[in-house]
Formats: structure tokens, sequence, C-alpha cells
């Protein structure tokens, strides 16, 4: 499924992708990856994410240091 992601959010995932392509080659991707597949998670299933401000939805990424708000 598509979601519309924010202009600001958009520009965001690709520095974090090109900041983490410098670190290494396949780092950028991976960090793309974890980012979108946990946004399908919090809509799949957001009542196992905690709600910051109703209706926004935070998840943690252990992997890189980013949060995934979704409202």
């Amino acid at each position: 499924m598509k979601h519309l992601l924010s202009t600001l959010a958009l520009k965001e995932l690709e520095e974090g992708k090109a900041y983490y392509n410098l670190q290494k080659v396949t780092w950028g991707d991976e960090f793309e990856e974890t980012i979108r597949n946990s946004i399908e998670e919090i809509f799949k299933v957001p009542y196992l994410y905690p709600v910051i401000a109703a209706p926004v939805y935070r998840k943690v990424i252990s992997r890189f240091p980013y949060n995934v708000f979704i409202a």
C-alpha cells in the first residue's frame, strides 16, 4: 500500500539514505527499506505503537537512530 509522506519527511529520508551510503554502500538502501517497512507496520497494526499525541503514533528504529511518526 502507498502512503503519502510530507515533503520534509521525504527530504529527511533521502538525506538519511545519502548519509548511510557514505558510511557503507548498502546501508543507505537498508535504511530506506527499514523506514518504509516501519511505516507499513504502523499502518497495519497501529495499536502496537505508543500514541504520542492523538492521532500520532511513534516507532523507534533500533538499527538506526531514528523515530518514525505517523499521523
